[in-house]
């Protein structure tokens, strides 16, 4: 909320006049509104008024808007007024989806845009999914990766059609003619641009006209017919002036330049190359600043100044590799490439001409074009076979059987050339096979006879084997699972929790653990002690561990009498080491752990609820605690000491952390194992931080549905990935 009140203060700088006042207004509608529907509305007004003039507000607004939705939807609301927090929410990450892809940061753009397709697929809204399979398949392209772009275009397209969407209809067109350009088909690539342009004329839709006739322009230059293609970019750049949309200008700006500079006509590519340059770096549009900086290196280039051409391509190659625009990353190493060249630096030319070949021939992949086309036949059929006359499905029909016919007179010419003396030489061949064949299979039947009967004994030994170390293994996991509190008596004592537990294989080196101390004389209320353990290794030998590890934190409890978190971790990592040292092996086995106390939240001498904590205390060997406050946007981490439980080169004692929890707040104890998943589209690895946003997604949910959706999502992440280690994830809401 700070960083809003601080661009409404800067706003002043980008505003002027009737713009301001419409600002002015808004602020007070979300400063003196009531209801958070009222402010979400004005805030979303507001972003619609900023749209690619001020991306810096327009983000922390969409980010509010985010917020106050979630905060909404964790709270006990009626079905109607879930609905209108879901759109809202809708609205604004998909606003964010396109805020992040203009700064570059295409990974999260994915997950704005995902996620708004997914809120408007609940919703049943199927124009809204149509656009955010379109905005998915145009993140794509610009990445390069034109067989995930044209699957989510074309499927777009095909909702669109079905709902008659003609504006939709006509992006798309233009999206699928921009995939076809980019490989080199230019005639195809025109004819999506023109029939969206004439789509969008039929609506009178004028910022999608002006994209068009930019389109247009670009398949001219492309063709060498660069007078027509600058009347097609003047008429476009007319009507983006008109919409003030300064993304949209910097583009038509940057296109003229190209074109002159195509020309030969070096001052006016360069005026208007910079004016471009000069809007895009204004709001921050990355992307566009790599396309400008790769143009106005190319036009450095061709007036001889090739120390301004490599400080702009330089500064262009950065930002395209940051972002993975792969497309500027051609553009720009090929003029480099000229420019190292004309100044006698060979080494670099070199360098940037292999770069420009790599990059050319990935995006042009023959595996890129037989999927982008295989996809467009795909949709022409479909949507022919529901659409077509009965006429031109019976003149297809013809044209095959003439072709099979021709296809057939073909083959039986060639087999009356080859026939008579196949005849000849199988009757030969033919004789001196049978004879050969009887004389070895009487000898090939004893040896197979033999062999088999060797490989029948040595398949039940070692199925026998097998089945003994199976019963051995499921007997070990039935004693581990004995270890484990049952679940019966975790819900008692937390019934707002949910405990997930993934072992990598039957028998785990995870393991969570909880003890009950019952009141005392000096202790008025039972104390609850839960732990979340990882242990060296998974599989049996993580088991074998867990084992040890889960004796000595009960004796470190049970045995010692210990109640503080810390100074069970200082005595169960003496115990395990004690343990170990018995073995003359140098063993340095141990685990991570994190243990926490919990004291039921008093009134006198009386408990207001069984499941309503005060005090929490928290000690950690590596796993840390993650704290969610009830309506908290961020997340709030308790760090561990940076030691095992197990043998350590300079020990130090735990430290104990005390943390007041009130009615609402959700604690979070786990193993790394989630974290480290390899997955997505990347098959990277998930990474704490997006740990840490999944679980902040979906704070607002109960426990047991918080419990089912990360089970969902990590499976989905993983897909076809193996699970790399064993998963333990505790959640508990006081």
């Amino acid at each position: 909320m700070r960083h809003l009140f601080l661009f409404i203060a800067l706003l002043p700088l980008f505003l002027s006049g009737q713009d301001q006042f419409k600002i002015d207004s808004l602020n007070q509608v979300f400063h003196n509104a009531a209801h958070d529907t009222s402010k979400i509305k004005a805030l979303l007004s507001w972003s619609i008024l900023i749209s690619g003039s001020d991306p810096a507000t327009d983000h922390q607004l969409n980010l509010k808007i985010d917020s106050l939705c979630r905060s909404n939807l964790s709270s006990q609301t009626s079905a109607i007024e879930r609905n209108v927090y879901l759109e809202h929410q809708g609205i604004a990450t998909n606003n964010l989806g396109f805020i992040y892809s203009d700064l570059g940061n295409f990974e999260k753009a994915l997950y704005y845009h995902t996620l708004s397709m997914n809120i408007k697929e609940k919703l049943g809204d199927k124009v809204g999914v149509a656009g955010g399979l379109n905005n998915i398949g145009n993140l794509y392209k610009y990445q390069g990766d034109y067989q995930l772009a044209v699957k989510y275009l074309t499927e777009s397209l095909a909702i669109k059609e079905e709902l008659g969407d003609k504006k939709g209809i006509g992006n798309t067109l233009n999206n699928i003619g921009t995939l076809y350009r980019n490989q080199g088909e230019l005639d195809i690539a025109l004819d999506f641009y023109e029939r969206s342009l004439k789509i969008k004329r039929e609506i009178n839709y004028k910022k999608g006209i002006a994209s068009s006739l930019n389109n247009i322009g670009i398949i001219h230059v492309d063709k060498g017919e660069i007078e027509k293609a600058i009347q097609f970019f003047e008429e476009s750049l007319a009507l983006k002036r008109e919409s003030g949309n300064k993304k949209a200008i910097s583009s038509g700006l940057n296109n003229i330049g190209d074109a002159y500079l195509q020309m030969g006509r070096l001052p006016e590519a360069l005026k208007y190359c910079l004016e471009g340059l000069a809007l895009r770096e204004e709001i921050k549009y990355q992307k566009g600043v790599a396309s400008s900086l790769a143009n106005l290196s190319s036009i450095y280039t061709a007036m001889g100044a090739y120390d301004k051409a490599i400080k702009a391509g330089e500064r262009a190659m950065i930002i395209s590799e940051q972002i993975g625009a792969r497309q500027e990353v051609m553009d720009v190493s090929k003029s480099l490439w000229i420019a190292y060249k004309a100044q006698g630096n060979y080494m670099k030319a070199l360098l940037m001409h292999e770069k420009y070949r790599q990059t050319r021939d990935t995006l042009e992949s023959e595996e890129n074009q037989r999927e982008l086309f295989r996809q467009e036949y795909k949709h022409k059929y479909e949507k022919q076979a529901s659409a077509d006359s009965i006429k031109n499905a019976e003149a297809q029909k013809v044209k095959d059987a003439e072709l099979a016919l021709e296809k057939a007179e073909n083959e039986q010419q060639k087999q009356r050339s080859y026939f008579l003396y196949g005849v000849i030489v199988l009757a030969l061949i033919f004789g001196l096979f049978i004879f050969n064949r009887f004389r070895i299979t009487k000898k090939q039947k004893g040896i197979i006879q033999e062999q088999k009967l060797k490989v029948d004994e040595a398949f039940d030994e070692l199925e026998e084997k097998n089945n003994e170390i199976m019963d051995s293994i499921n007997y070990a996991q039935r004693i581990q699972s004995a270890i484990l509190p049952s679940d019966e008596v975790f819900k008692e004592k937390f019934p707002n929790s949910f405990v997930l537990y993934k072992p990598k294989s039957i028998v785990a080196g995870d393991f969570y653990w909880m003890e009950v101390l019952s009141k005392s004389m000096e202790q008025e209320q039972d104390l609850v002690l839960i732990a979340v353990c990882d242990c060296t290794g998974h599989g049996v030998p993580g088991a074998m561990v867990s084992v040890v590890c889960n004796s000595e934190l009960n004796r470190s409890v049970r045995e010692f009498g210990l109640k503080e978190p810390g100074k069970i971790l200082d005595k169960t990592r003496e115990l395990v080491v004690k343990e170990f040292e018995k073995s003359q092996e140098d063993v340095k086995d141990g685990m991570d752990v994190a243990v926490v106390s919990i004291e039921p939240k008093q009134e006198g001498k009386r408990t207001l609820a069984p499941d309503s904590y005060s005090k929490l205390k928290y000690s950690g060997a590596h796993n840390p605690l993650w704290i969610i406050r009830k309506d908290a946007s961020e997340l709030e981490e308790i760090k561990a000491n940076k030691q095992p439980i197990g043998k350590f080169d300079n020990p130090v004692s735990f430290q104990t952390h005390e943390i007041e929890l009130h009615t609402g707040d959700t604690f979070y104890l786990f193993t790394d194992g989630y974290a480290d998943q390899f997955g997505g589209n990347k098959g990277k690895k998930l990474k704490s931080k997006n740990f840490k946003d999944l679980l902040l997604s979906i704070s607002y949910l109960s426990m047991e549905e918080q419990g089912k959706r990360l089970d969902e999502f990590f499976e989905n992440w993983r897909a076809d990935n193996e699970q790399i280690d064993d998963v333990c994830v505790i959640g508990v809401r006081v």
